[in-house]
């Protein structure tokens, strides 16, 4: 009898002991996702929504079934996955941990799930949520009951996430801001900033696109109108190519045209820009031998009509293509196309430098001067979802940079917030960065957009130059 008793009070002392003695709870077995609703703040600014968006994606495309999101203001439900600090009550209980910028908290309480963290890393404990408690067969594993902060498992970048916003420099983002006090630009989360020179070998004439894109994707400063060519008309090698070359799946995804500046740099050559047929057939080859994963476009491009190869623009037959077209699902359907081992994604949106075309209205100007600086602002905070839904897929694969830049300023948007041209000019251009070796962007003012090809060439172990 007494070797028995003791027996029982062992027992117990030992289920006791990860308690007294301060050890991590156990964590639970695994949680069937079936059911579960995906809750973001309503009053947040923004990236939960985004992240909550992203976390959806992810456990479809690994389990198979699709969990409505929803903000935290629809009724609650026993069952949710809360991103950020929402109104259900097991967000309280999260609220006084020293969140630093380095660590998430991923907790199950009761049948709530919680992913907290601030700034950058509130995308960071849904990202290492999703890639390491996620798993197939509609199950959660591996979660536990603390209520323990652990940092963000990072590691060495291999894979490149590259965002342009066509004709954004910081004023319009200020812009953006002035005119939404509540408005986070995402990119701002990232730990490195700063500026990048922006002009081609036409200077002192402004860059446009075409020349800005080729110096973001082939690392070569280079003439306006050129796509992929050099200032001689040498063929260049691009960072997409070289990519896929290497056993990288990849994807161009844009509100513009597919054939247009853009993502023809990253998928074409030619001397002009605006030989559209050209570039598209390109493009269509491409595709059709396999040598890119996803090229989407939204817009209609510079030119209607039929279009031959000889046929170079005329500005008479421009539509400013994207405007009011929206590419967030293609973006979405991109990056699960592309997920994989190795991966390169570029997006851009060209609806900033659309709209920024066309607010100014000189003295007897007689194009411009329909937009106003709303909707300018419009396009920076699309450009923001987009660009906050790829910070939430590259913190879900560790091993990932991301970079968001512009390509060229245009509008002449001043200090005071007024625009005072309706083209491009040579000012700086923002860049904001995360990933290995992405401090080399901080607080710098005198690199290009050349040096983004070298520095996502380095990443990858490609090369650039001549072909």
């Amino acid at each position: 009898m007494k070797k028995k008793l003791l027996s029982v009070v062992l027992i117990f002392a030992l289920a006791l002991f990860p308690v007294l003695s301060g050890c991590p709870q156990p964590v639970d077995g695994a949680i069937d996702l079936t059911g579960y609703k995906i809750v973001y703040p309503v009053l947040s600014n923004g990236l939960e929504k985004t992240s909550a968006e992203f976390l959806s994606d992810y456990i479809f495309e690994v389990s198979g079934i699709r969990l409505e999101v929803a903000a935290d203001s629809a009724p609650a439900q026993s069952k949710e996955i809360l991103i950020g600090g929402t109104s259900r009550s097991q967000s309280y209980g999260a609220d006084g941990l020293a969140y630093g910028e380095e660590h998430v908290l991923i907790q199950k309480n009761g049948d709530k799930i919680v992913l907290r963290g601030e700034g950058l890393m509130l995308a960071g404990a849904v990202g290492q949520f999703a890639s390491q408690n996620v798993k197939s067969g509609k199950k959660a594993e591996g979660v536990s009951e603390s209520l323990k902060l652990t940092a963000y498992q990072t590691a060495f970048a291999k894979n490149v996430i590259l965002g342009i916003a066509d004709g954004l420099a910081n004023n319009h983002i200020r812009l953006a801001k002035s005119l939404n006090e509540d408005l986070t630009f995402f990119a701002e989360l990232l730990p490195y900033g700063g500026e990048l020179k922006a002009d081609s070998l036409n200077f002192p004439s402004a860059p446009d696109s075409a020349s800005s894109a080729t110096a973001l994707a082939s690392g070569v400063k280079t003439r306006n109108n050129y796509i992929g060519m050099d200032g001689n008309g040498n063929r260049l090698k691009n960072i997409r190519e070289e990519a896929h070359d290497s056993g990288y799946k990849t994807a161009v995804v844009v509100t513009d045209a597919p054939w247009g500046a853009t993502p023809s740099a990253f998928t074409s050559r030619n001397l002009s820009r605006y030989r559209i047929a050209d570039l598209k057939a390109q493009q269509d080859e491409l595709i059709a031998e396999n040598k890119i994963t996803y090229l989407k476009g939204t817009g209609r491009g510079p030119i209607s009509g039929p279009i031959t190869s000889s046929q170079l623009y005329d500005p008479g037959l421009i539509t400013p293509g994207s405007i009011g077209d929206d590419c967030y699902e293609f973006l979405r359907e991109g990056f699960f196309k592309i997920r994989s081992d190795k991966f390169f994604m570029v997006f851009e949106d060209d609806d900033i430098d659309n709209l920024s075309h066309r607010v100014y209205r000189p003295p007897g100007g007689t194009w411009g001067g329909d937009k106003t600086k709303e909707d300018v602002a419009e396009a920076v905070e699309r450009f923001n979802q987009y660009a906050g839904y790829a910070i939430a897929f590259a913190m879900a694969h560790p091993g990932t940079v991301i970079l968001i830049v512009g390509d060229h300023e245009t509008g002449g948007l001043n200090s005071a917030l007024n625009f005072t041209s309706q083209g491009h000019t040579n000012a700086n251009v923002p860049v904001f960065a995360y990933g290995t070796g992405a401090d080399i962007f901080h607080q710098q003012n005198n690199l290009h957009l050349t040096d983004v090809a070298h520095y996502m060439a380095g990443v990858m172990g490609v090369t650039l130059g001549a072909l």
